[in-house]
């Protein structure tokens, strides 16, 4: 993958080792394995939790090689149900999924599978906010020249951070839509060149505030008014070392969002623990969104 600083996933081959043994141990059990998104390596200890279509729910914990199992008795009933996996340093995960059951006489659960991103994992060096530990993590792919991006980010953004400041992490992702918004993508690098100064947000802040000025002599001078080293600031813009950065957001942003079902990707675009919700929506479309997490996180 090209998200920054990440390393491509793969299945590490003593899983298989691992999985073939419990699948017989299992047998007639709902299981699978939990491993860390990044190496593949099994995450022990990580929590599982359902809850189904019928009103059922129930958790159990991985053993040390990642496997869970949920036996016939406190298994879910086939159908759709919802996941919530978590372990200690790992971003939560919650998933929907069409459990299947083969009810031939040795009947069987499909294999259910999960891995878990670092906390950080996916957008290490992304600005973010709120706890690294939320059950929520918002991930906005946005461009600074984008007026409902603005409107977001004025209007929608200080109501969800005020809400829900303890339970959900927002990270910032640069989508710049350069066919048609021509200064979205230096001003991009320019939110890099200020977050290497600790100063994103306030810089963030400004561009939207000012999005029909957002040349190069402008975006230097928002760097001067919130108090940033302008020699060093104007170097990183104007040497253009944070183009690579905004570009491994941009392809990250439309593997992430193909991966999440999204066939034509414009901004602003979110995922709220993977689920897509797309454009500036009123606020009230967020905050179900995010409570719709929160239960699924805690079934």
């Amino acid at each position: 993958m090209t998200i920054r600083g990440l390393r491509p996933r793969y299945w590490h081959p003593l899983l298989l080792l691992f999985s073939i043994a419990a699948a017989f141990l299992a047998s007639g059990c709902l299981w699978g394995v939990v491993t860390d998104a990044d190496t593949g390596a099994p995450v022990g200890g990580a929590t599982v939790r359902y809850a189904d279509s019928k009103g059922q729910t129930g958790t159990t914990t991985a053993d040390a090689n990642g496997v869970y199992a949920f036996d016939q008795a406190r298994a879910p009933a086939a159908g759709p149900v919802n996941f919530a996996v978590g372990a200690p340093g790992y971003e939560p995960l919650t998933e929907t999924r069409q459990v299947l059951y083969n009810d031939s006489p040795s009947g069987f659960w499909e294999i259910q599978s999960f891995s878990l991103a670092p906390q950080g994992g996916q957008y290490p060096n992304n600005p973010s906010q709120g706890p690294s530990n939320a059950p929520v993590t918002i991930t906005e792919f946005a461009d600074f020249q984008c007026p409902y991006c603005a409107r977001f980010a004025q209007q929608t953004l200080p109501l969800i951070l005020s809400d829900y400041s303890d339970k959900v992490r927002f990270v910032f992702v640069n989508f710049p839509l350069t066919q048609i918004h021509q200064a979205a993508h230096k001003a991009a690098e320019a939110g890099e060149c200020a977050n290497e100064q600790g100063a994103f947000w306030k810089y963030h802040d400004l561009l939207f505030q000012n999005q029909g000025a957002l040349d190069v002599n402008s975006l230097k001078g928002y760097a001067a008014q919130i108090g940033l080293d302008t020699a060093k600031f104007n170097d990183c813009l104007d040497s253009g070392e944070m183009a690579g950065a905004v570009q491994a957001d941009i392809e990250a942003g439309q593997e992430a969002l193909q991966e999440a079902g999204v066939t034509s990707i414009g901004v602003p675009a979110f995922l709220i623990n993977g689920k897509p919700v797309i454009g500036a929506q009123p606020y009230d479309v967020f905050k179900q969104a995010i409570d719709e997490a929160l239960a699924a996180a805690n079934p």
